[in-house]
């Protein structure tokens, strides 16, 4: 009976105690106002690098993308909106 229960505990599992269940279920997200304003905060506080040495992209996303990107997820992405779609 112990090797039945033992088969039965380990059901669903892979090698290395990892999960096979792959069930889909229901969830839903929530960002709190103290998680944005900290984000928000933290993308305020960045502390940029010096301009590009380069006139192309060689060296990475461009500096000015960058900041633009930054500006946008602080200021301008509807995070409300976001957890809307998610939990539709």
């Amino acid at each position: 009976m112990a090797a039945a229960d033992g088969a039965q505990t380990n059901q669903g599992r892979a090698a290395g105690g990892k999960t096979n269940d792959t069930a889909v279920r229901p969830f839903s997200v929530h960002f709190s106002n103290e998680a944005l304003a900290d984000l928000r905060q933290r993308v305020a506080a960045t502390r940029w690098p010096s301009q590009e040495l380069v006139a192309d992209d060689t060296q990475g996303v461009r500096l000015a993308t960058m900041r633009k990107l930054a500006d946008y997820w602080a200021k301008q992405y509807d995070w409300r909106k976001a957890e809307a779609n998610i939990n539709q």
